[in-house]
C-alpha cells in the first residue's frame, strides 16, 4: 500500500479539511495557557523546594546550637575539674619544694598529692620505663 492508494489520500484531504476549518485564534491562546500552566506550576515547586529547604536548614540550626550548648557545658566541667587538679597539684608541689603543708595537716598534703594525680593517663606523656640492669653473676 503505497501513498497513492485512496486510504491515504482520504486521510490527507481530511486533514488538509480540519486544518482549513480549524480556529487559528484560539491557538495562540492556547499556547499561552499551557504556557502559563507550566510557569504556575514550576513556581509552585520552586516554593514548596525553598520551603522544605528552609525547615531543613532550621533543624539544622537547632541541632548545631544544641550541641554547641552542650559542649559548652562539658568544657565548663571539664575547666573546674583541671583548676581543681591543678590548685591540688600546687599545693603538693608547694609541700614538695618547701616541705609547706595543706593547711598544716598532712592528711591535707597527701589528699593534695593523690587529687593532683587524677589525669588521664591518655592525656599525658608518658616517660620511658628505665630498663633493669641484668643482675651482676656473683659466684
Amino acid at each position: 500500500m503505497g501513498c497513492n492508494s485512496p486510504g491515504v489520500r482520504v486521510n490527507i484531504s481530511r486533514l488538509g479539511t480540519r486544518l482549513r476549518t480549524y480556529d487559528w485564534t484560539a491557538a495562540p491562546i492556547e499556547l499561552v495557557i499551557v504556557v502559563a500552566g507550566i510557569l504556575i506550576a514550576l513556581e509552585v515547586s520552586n516554593w514548596n523546594q525553598n520551603r522544605q529547604d528552609l525547615a531543613r536548614a532550621d533543624g539544622y540550626y537547632r541541632r548545631i546550637h544544641a550541641d554547641l550548648s552542650t559542649d559548652g557545658k562539658s568544657f565548663g566541667t571539664t575547666l573546674a575539674y583541671w583548676g581543681t587538679v591543678s590548685s591540688y597539684g600546687r599545693a603538693a608541689i608547694a609541700y614538695g619544694e618547701n616541705g609547706q603543708l595543706v593547711d598544716g595537716s598532712a592528711w591535707k598534703t597527701v589528699l593534695a598529692y593523690y587529687q593532683a594525680s587524677q589525669t588521664l593517663p591518655s592525656c599525658l606523656p608518658m616517660p620511658p620505663l628505665p630498663r633493669c640492669a641484668a643482675p651482676a653473676n656473683s659466684v
